[in-house]
């Protein structure tokens, strides 16, 4: 599973029409993109797809386009931790399987108060999803993260693959990936900041928000990192850390008007109600990724984006 779960990983963001449903012809053609800029797989249902905002349908819709699309040539994985149990977490998770995702990744949930019940909450899923299993460190979800013994305890059942990293610190990430040394368990870094330092202490990739607008910039330091060295893709990742700034400023909506500036026809409209942008902010987002698209050999210029 290792060997499966690693590289670069856009996060799905979900595009809505003018009637507030979900505009699935966008949603094909930027996982069809994602595809051709040569991410290593696609985080179907997540955090940035507002997946709590979306109903089971759409849900279970957007992760049947995402395994149609990627058709086996690289891997989707979709979130399954979403009900009020671990029986109607189950039930979601066993229709994801059943659709095709390579790999159900849970959250921390709400309902376990501390490491030990969310370990046996994560055991006992594990022994209900037919098919792979993953981990998501998701932000004020649950207890947010598992500790260093805790990791080691999943990676030595052997069933679980993915792991979205959340903490933000070298040194744990670098004792995760020892604690998971030899087994399948494959620790996804998320934080862009951290790329370069996650990589340093042998995290598996980036599954993080600024690969949804610049996957190839992503992509190039991935690879360029494995082939020459960091200090070849230091001035790269620094340009991704910019991008990375400027979708922090109203996320999701800034990666919808970067995904616009690129050419895609994605409105900026979101169903969560906390988001605001002011015309400061999206004058700052739109100068800002300009600079960083003329600097990063953006691949749509001169084809109708960019």
């Amino acid at each position: 599973m290792k060997e499966k779960y690693k590289g670069i990983w856009p996060v799905m963001v979900t595009p809505f029409n003018e009637r507030g449903g979900i505009d699935y012809d966008c949603y094909i053609n930027l996982i069809d993109w994602y595809i051709s800029q040569g991410v290593d797989g696609i985080f179907a249902v997540c955090g940035s797809s507002e997946m709590f905002a979306l109903d089971e349908s759409e849900r279970l819709k957007l992760a049947e386009i995402a395994v149609q699309r990627c058709k086996g040539r690289i891997p989707v994985v979709a979130t399954g931790s979403i009900g009020s149990d671990i029986e109607s977490h189950k039930d979601y998770s066993v229709k994801l399987a059943d659709i095709g995702v390579d790999a159900v990744i849970l959250l921390l949930p709400d309902f376990c108060i501390d490491e030990s019940s969310t370990l046996e909450y994560l055991f006992r899923m594990s022994e209900l999803i037919p098919c792979d299993v993953g981990v998501y460190e998701c932000p004020n979800v649950g207890i947010s993260h598992l500790s260093v013994a805790g990791v080691e305890s999943l990676a030595k059942s052997g069933r679980f693959g993915p792991y979205k990293e959340t903490s933000c610190d070298v040194d744990v990430i670098s004792s995760k990936v020892q604690a998971s040394s030899g087994s399948g368990l494959s620790i996804l870094q998320a934080n862009t900041p951290f790329m370069l330092d996650a990589f340093d202490v042998g995290a598996s990739g980036l599954m993080g928000i600024s690969v949804n607008v610049v996957p190839w910039l992503a992509v190039d330091i991935y690879n360029g990192y494995f082939s020459s060295g960091r200090s070849s893709v230091e001035s790269n990742h620094r340009q991704l850390c910019i991008v990375d700034a400027l979708l922090r400023l109203c996320y999701p909506v800034s990666a919808k008007l970067m995904l616009s500036k690129l050419g895609f026809d994605i409105s900026a409209d979101t169903r969560l109600r906390d988001v605001s942008v002011s015309r400061e902010v999206r004058k700052l987002i739109d100068e800002g990724f300009s600079y960083i698209l003329e600097m990063s050999n953006c691949p749509l210029i001169g084809r109708g984006g960019c």
